[in-house]
Formats: structure tokens, C-alpha cells, sequence
């Protein structure tokens, strides 16, 4: 019997098998089609995707197939300015450009291929599964290989102690468990195209929403000469006759003409607002599209299934470890629901806004946003639109729930990122001017985690529960940090990177690592008191 079962090999369920094998957990997972999609589909990450992708030892094979995300601009009908979204000001907070495009193709195709390099990874390709059964200890999962056209269909089974279906927003195991799903009540047809430019041919180096209610639209800069359009469908005008080639390139005719690029891909989507009602049914749990589905208009809908990824993965690990009771994965759903519901309904008022076709609406939205221009409030930060988590495993200190953030550190063979040189896993993070005595050496050995002083010179390479590491970071992204939230001395920080709490003082912190030694059923409870 493996550990963990994934149905659905896009790049949620493949980071997830990753992250789990990492970890010490055998996986099965299992994909009903025999290659990988080959057009891009997602073009947005952020920068705790690419730390998660960093602690795979995959950032590096993924960074050749991303490019800078560059500001956005609403316009008005008359290209007047009506808005502007930025990246968040240097230095960067977690040690990565906090948004980059890519190229999924190529994205998938580095997962897909570090997952068959991993030797705990069992991958089934051309296998449709057709039930699941629970039982007391695990799962049974029922399958048809189907392989490639002409072969004969033949059954297959795997049982795991856990299942985790990441097959998309159609999601069979979604289907299976009768799941339905909240309508958060958003629902747009819209056409998405990808154009490869031909060389010479420039446009502009930002991303445009152009706020036409005669015809919004959206312009997007990707990697290399690919540019990404999507441009609403009005009432009444079919599918087939409005992504015909001619009809794209008239729709594209403001920005790029048919003699200066090439359609790469052309596809009608429905942009829909929708979260499950459940994320977990005893020993199946859901990730991805399978149980949200966000409108693109923050580029938010990969990252947060990969955070859905992150979340579950250490809990699983935990679980089937033997070092938490599996009531820790309760906290999935109890952490994750609430917050992409949060940025769906961000992404919903941008959506609004760009998509208005009522011309009246539309004239007092763009005399609103045009006042806010002039007075200095038309920029907005993109990552500030972001939610923290909350509930579940969280504390209630301020800074909670939020990405503990990854400095640049000092070592001795030059600088490199903070997670590079520190183990996985629980940390508390200490500054100069907490003193920590030896109980909390001793507490944070029983709760598996590793103490790190922040600001002080680094000592000799090694990070045990002997004695304190310490590193000078390069930008005093740690020091702000604290400061800009009222933690003075410390942070703890989970698996996931997540802040579980924060503390202004040595006996704030004790406190909190009290509270999480309890919540977790660990006996560093016994080391602090």
C-alpha cells in the first residue's frame, strides 16, 4: 500500500507527488492522458510558487521559461488611465520576483520529468479511473488502462492510505464523493489567445485591461515573442464563428496585424467563480481546480492550487509519519477554503470592473477611478491583495498566516537564499535581540524544529539542536518584517513557510510555542513548562 494516491498529473498534482516523495512518503499517482498537454493554459506565478518550486531543487530548470510580469494598466474606452497594478518594491520578501510569467508547457515538462526521476513515485499515464472506495485504513482505487489509440483497455488498481484527486475542474473524485460546489456567482464566456510574435515585431512592455463596454479586453506580456489576448464574448455571438482566424485577427487588429504574428492557440472559456463545499470526506482530499476555480484576472488560479499543494503535503507527511493525529488534516480545508474564497472575490471586483458593458456604469466607474488617479490613489500593489490565511493552524499574533519571509543570507561561500541553508521544516526565526535559554532549545527539539538567529554573523555552516545558527541577512528583509509587524523578536514558521505566530518578547514566543506544541499533540509542551 503507498502512502498517497494522486488522480490528475497537471502541475498541482505533480508538485503535490514531489513534495510528498520529498518528505519520505511513497505515491502512486495516476493520469487519464498518455503525454502532457502541450499549449499553455496558466502564465502567472508568484513568489511563493517559485519558493515552493526553490525547496524541489527545480527553480532553476523552471526560471529559463518565465519572464518579468509587468505592471498593469486599466483603460478606459479612450486609452485614458483608470488604474495601475504594480509589483511590490524591492528588496523582494521571500528572495524571488514577486510575480514572473511562463510557458506551462514547459513548466509541466520539468515537474513531469523530476517525478519520474523520483525513485518513491509510481506514475500511471493513459489510466482512467473509474471508482474509489474507502475503507477504516485507506483507499482502493479502480482503473482502466487505456494507453495509447488501438490498445487494449485493461483493469488496474492501487490502494493508498490517502487519496488526493487534483483532476481539475471536471474532477471525477469530486463527482464520486457528490461534492457540490458554491457559486460565488461569476460566470463570463470569454476567448483566450496566444500569439507568437515574429521577430522585430515590438508591443507594448506592460499588461493592458482595456475597460471597453463595447468589447473588453486584456492584454498580457508574456515570456519571449508570446503575447496573450482574451477578449469577452457579447450575447448572442457563437463560439465557432468568433474564433475562427479572421475574427481573432480583427479583434487583435489594435494591438498586432496577422502578417506580424502567428496564433499559437485559440480557446473559448467560461471564467467561472466556483469553491467546494468540501474539501475533505475521511481519507480523500481535493486540490486544484477540483475544488476552485478563480477567474484570471489576478493570475492567482495555479498558485493557489500550488499552495493548496504546499499546505496539505507536510500534513499528509506528518500524518503518515506518525507525528500528528489525522485530525491535522482538518486544517486544510479549515485554512484553504476560507482564503481562496477571499481572492476569488478579489478577483471577482477586478473582473467587474473590467468587464462593465453598461456604458452608463461604465462612465461613473471610469470618473471614479480617473479622481483616485489624480489624488494618488490609482496604484495598487498586487501581492497587498492577498489575503493571509487564517483559522485551522494559525495563531492570532499579528503577521500570522502570512509567507514568513526569505532573506538573503551571508555564508561562507558567498550569499545565498535563507531555505537553501536551513533545514525543512518548523523554524523559529530570532533576532538579535531575543535571548533564548536552553528550554526553548529543548522545546524546539521535541517539536522537530530549527532555531535560527537572524542578523547575527553566520558561524560555521550547520544548523543543529546543540547550538544556535546564525546568519547576517544581505537586505533586512527579516528586521522590517518584524518591525512592520509588532514581533520585535521572533517568528515561528511552518513547514509550509506559512508565519504561525510571531512574538514581541522571549515570553511571548515560549507562549506561542506552548500553544502550537499542544495543537500538534508533541511533547515539547513538557520542555517549556
Amino acid at each position: 500500500m503507498h502512502d498517497v494516491a494522486i488522480i490528475g498529473l497537471g502541475p498541482v498534482g505533480l508538485t503535490l507527488a514531489l513534495l510528498l516523495e520529498q518528505q519520505g512518503l511513497s505515491v502512486v499517482a495516476i493520469e487519464q492522458s498518455t503525454e502532457l498537454h502541450q499549449l499553455p493554459r496558466a502564465i502567472g506565478l508568484d513568489h511563493e510558487t517559485m519558493r515552493i518550486f526553490q525547496g524541489l531543487g527545480l527553480a532553476d530548470a523552471i526560471l529559463p521559461s518565465t519572464g518579468v510580469y509587468c505592471a498593469s494598466e486599466y483603460r478606459a474606452a479612450d486609452g485614458s488611465l483608470l488604474r495601475r497594478i504594480v509589483q511590490a518594491p524591492g528588496p523582494e520578501l521571500l528572495a524571488w520576483p514577486p510575480n514572473l510569467t511562463f510557458i506551462q508547457p514547459e513548466l509541466d515538462a520539468v515537474l513531469l520529468a523530476a517525478a519520474r526521476r523520483a525513485e518513491a513515485i509510481v506514475l500511471h499515464h493513459g489510466v482512467e479511473v473509474v471508482d474509489v472506495v474507502q475503507h477504516a485504513d485507506g483507499v482502493t482505487l479502480a482503473g482502466v488502462f487505456t494507453g495509447l489509440a488501438g490498445d487494449e483497455r485493461r483493469p488496474i488498481e492501487a490502494r493508498a492510505r490517502y487519496l488526493v484527486g487534483c483532476d481539475g475542474a471536471s474532477s471525477f473524485v469530486r463527482r464520486t464523493l457528490e461534492i457540490p460546489s458554491e457559486d460565488l456567482h461569476f460566470d463570463e464566456p470569454w476567448i483566450v489567445v496566444d500569439v507568437i510574435l515574429n521577430p522585430g515585431v515590438e508591443l507594448p512592455d506592460l499588461n493592458i485591461q482595456v475597460c471597453d463596454p463595447a468589447r473588453p479586453m486584456t492584454y498580457v506580456r508574456t515570456p519571449r515573442d508570446i503575447r496573450r489576448f482574451e477578449i469577452m464574448l457579447l450575447p448572442g455571438e457563437g463560439v465557432d464563428e468568433m474564433t475562427t482566424p479572421e475574427r481573432i485577427w480583427s479583434f487583435l487588429s489594435r494591438w498586432v496585424r496577422k502578417d506580424q504574428g502567428t496564433i499559437w492557440r485559440a480557446a473559448a472559456y467560461r471564467f467561472h467563480a466556483l469553491v467546494a463545499t468540501r474539501w475533505r470526506e475521511r481519507r480523500v482530499l481535493l486540490a486544484g481546480d477540483a475544488c476552485h476555480q478563480t477567474p484570471p484576472f489576478l493570475a492567482q488560479g495555479l498558485n493557489q492550487g500550488l499552495r493548496d499543494a504546499s499546505n496539505i503535503a507536510w500534513k499528509l507527511a506528518a500524518v503518515c509519519q506518525g507525528r500528528a493525529p489525522d485530525s491535522l488534516l482538518d486544517t486544510y480545508e479549515a485554512e484553504r477554503r476560507a482564503n481562496v474564497r477571499k481572492v476569488i472575490e478579489v478577483t471577482k471586483g477586478l473582473g467587474r470592473i473590467i468587464g462593465e458593458r453598461d456604458p452608463a456604469t461604465a462612465q461613473l466607474r471610469d470618473a471614479a477611478m480617473k479622481l483616485a488617479v489624480a489624488e494618488g490613489r490609482g496604484e495598487l500593489v498586487r501581492q497587498e491583495l492577498l489575503p493571509p490565511l487564517t483559522g485551522g493552524l494559525i495563531g492570532t499574533s499579528k503577521g500570522a498566516g502570512k509567507p514568513a519571509p526569505q532573506p538573503w543570507v551571508q555564508t561562507p561561500d558567498g550569499v545565498a537564499r535563507l531555505d537553501d541553508v536551513v533545514p525543512r521544516g518548523w523554524r523559529v526565526f530570532l533576532s538579535d535581540d531575543c535571548t533564548a535559554d536552553d528550554r526553548l532549545f529543548a522545546a524546539a527539539r521535541d517539536c522537530g524544529a530549527t532555531v535560527v538567529r537572524i542578523g547575527s554573523p553566520h558561524h560555521d555552516g550547520h544548523t543543529s539542536f546543540d547550538e544556535l545558527a546564525g546568519f547576517k541577512e544581505c537586505d533586512g528583509v527579516v528586521r522590517r518584517w518584524l518591525q512592520d509587524h509588532d514581533a520585535a523578536v521572533a517568528i515561528i514558521v511552518r513547514p509550509d513557510h506559512v508565519v504561525y505566530a510571531s512574538a514581541g518578547n522571549a515570553g511571548a514566543l515560549r507562549a506561542a510555542m506552548l500553544d502550537l506544541a499542544m495543537l500538534l499533540g508533541q511533547g515539547c509542551s513538557k520542555a517549556l513548562s
